[in-house]
C-alpha cells in the first residue's frame, strides 16, 4: 500500500505518500488524493501546520485520507519511535501542496519548527519530492521566494507551477494552486519514474555483457595490435538519456563485471582490478569501481550543460576520458611501485593506443546512437 498527503512522502510497501497541509483552501480536493492512490495502490498521510486547521479540521482530512493525520511534532503516537523520522523513513514520495511562501522559505533555510518542516528535513536524499506552491503573485515573484524556490530545486524538489487565475485576495495572476489534474499526473509521473528505470538499467547492463563477451571473443580469435574496449559506451549512453541514478547505476555494475571477470579469469594485471587474486587488495576495488561510477556521472553533466551536438561529442570523449584517467591514475598511485619504475611508460603506451581509440570510438557512437534512442523513448 501506499500513502499520499499534500506533502507526499512515499516508501515502497507498495509506497506511502505524506501530503503536508500548510494552507487549505481548495483542499477538500484531498479526498481526490485519496481516491486517486487507492486506485494506483497508494495509501495517502497527511500533515498539517497549525495554520491550516484554522482552515479546515483535522478529523475531515483523516476521513478522506483514512489515515491518521499527524500535526503536533512533539506528540509520539508508539513510544519506541520518533514519529517525524519514522514518517521520513516510510516515504516513497513527499509532496507539499499547497505550499505558502512562509513554509517554502522555512524548507529552503532548514527550519524544523512543525510537522511539515521537520518531516521534510528527515526524508532520505533520495526520496523524490513535489512542491505546488499557492499564493499572491507579488509574494511569488519577489526575490526572496524564487531564491527559496532555486534553492530548493537544488535540494531535490520538483516545482509544480502556479497557474493564473482569480485568486483569494481578489487580484488576478499567477499564484493559484495548480490544477489537481496536472498535480496528480506529476505524482504519477514521479512514482513511474522510479520504476521505470529499471527496465534500461537490465537493458543497457545486458548490452554490457554482450559486448564484453563478443569483444573477448574476437580478440581472442584476431591478435589485434590494439585492443579498445566499448564495454564503457553503454553507461556514457543511459547517463546521457536517463540520467546520473541510471548513469550510476551502471557504472557500479560494471566494475564489478570488471572485478568479476578478473577474478575468473586471471591475467597479468587481474590483481590491479580483484582483490581475490595474487597480489590484489582493497585498492584494487577503487580502481574496478569507482572510475566505472563516474562514468554514469561526467558524460550527463556536460551533455546537460552544453545540450547540442557537440555537447554529445565531448559528452563521449569525455565519458571514456574519465575511465582512462581514473584507472590508469589509480593503477601509478596505487600500483606504481610494482612496475619497479616503468609505469610512467607502462601508461604513456596504452594512453597512445587503447585510450584513444575508445575516446574517438565512444564519441562517434554517442553522437550516432543518442538522439535515435532519445526519439524511441518520445
Amino acid at each position: 500500500m501506499k500513502r499520499f498527503n499534500p506533502i507526499i512522502h512515499r516508501k515502497e510497501s507498495y509506497g506511502k505518500h505524506s501530503l503536508g497541509c500548510n494552507w487549505v483552501n481548495r483542499l477538500l480536493q484531498v479526498g481526490r488524493f485519496s481516491q486517486f492512490s487507492k486506485k494506483q495502490g497508494h495509501q495517502v498521510t497527511v500533515l498539517m501546520t497549525q495554520a491550516a486547521t484554522e482552515f479546515i479540521q483535522p478529523l475531515t482530512l483523516q476521513v478522506l485520507s483514512q489515515n491518521p493525520v499527524h500535526l503536533d511534532v512533539m506528540k509520539e503516537p508508539y513510544p519506541d519511535q520518533v514519529n517525524h523520522i519514522q514518517l521520513g523513513k516510510e516515504t516513497d514520495l513527499f509532496i507539499v501542496a499547497p505550499a505558502t511562501a512562509n513554509t517554502i522559505a522555512k524548507l529552503a533555510h532548514g527550519f524544523a519548527d512543525n510537522m511539515v518542516t521537520s518531516t521534510a528535513l528527515s526524508l532520505p536524499q533520495n526520496i523524490p519530492k513535489l512542491l505546488a506552491p499557492a499564493m499572491n503573485t507579488k509574494m511569488y515573484d519577489h526575490p526572496a521566494t524564487q531564491t527559496n524556490l532555486k534553492t530548493l530545486e537544488t535540494y531535490g524538489y520538483k516545482l509544480i507551477s502556479p497557474k493564473e487565475s482569480l485568486l483569494a485576495c481578489g487580484d488576478y495572476g499567477r499564484g493559484a494552486l495548480a490544477d489537481l489534474d496536472i498535480i496528480l499526473e506529476r505524482i504519477k509521473e514521479t512514482l513511474n519514474e522510479k520504476r521505470s528505470n529499471i527496465a534500461p538499467i537490465a537493458i543497457f547492463f545486458a548490452t554490457m555483457l554482450v559486448i564484453h563477451f563478443l569483444s573477448s571473443l574476437l580478440f581472442n580469435l584476431f591478435p589485434f595490435p590494439i585492443k579498445p574496449t566499448i564495454v564503457h559506451v553503454p553507461v556514457i549512453i543511459a547517463s546521457i538519456i536517463y540520467g546520473p541514478r541510471v548513469g550510476v547505476t551502471l557504472g557500479f555494475l560494471m566494475g564489478l563485471l570488471s572485478l568479476t571477470v578478473n577474478t575468473i579469469t586471471i591475467l597479468p594485471t587481474s590483481y590491479l582490478f580483484s582483490p581475490f587474486v595474487p597480489n590484489g587488495n582493497i585498492y584494487s576495488v577503487i580502481i574496478a569501481i569507482v572510475p566505472r561510477i563516474l562514468i554514469g556521472l561526467t558524460p550527463y553533466l556536460v551533455y546537460k550543460l552544453m545540450k547540442n551536438k557537440t555537447g554529445l561529442i565531448l559528452a563521449g570523449a569525455l565519458g571514456s576520458l574519465t575511465n582512462t584517467v581514473f584507472v590508469l591514475g589509480g593503477i601509478f598511485y596505487l600500483f606504481g611501485n610494482v612496475f619497479d619504475g616503468n609505469i610512467q611508460k607502462l601508461l604513456a603506451t596504452v594512453i597512445s593506443t587503447n585510450s584513444i581509440a575508445e575516446l574517438v570510438i565512444s564519441a562517434i557512437l554517442t553522437v550516432m546512437i543518442v538522439p535515435r534512442l532519445e526519439t524511441l523513448k518520445k
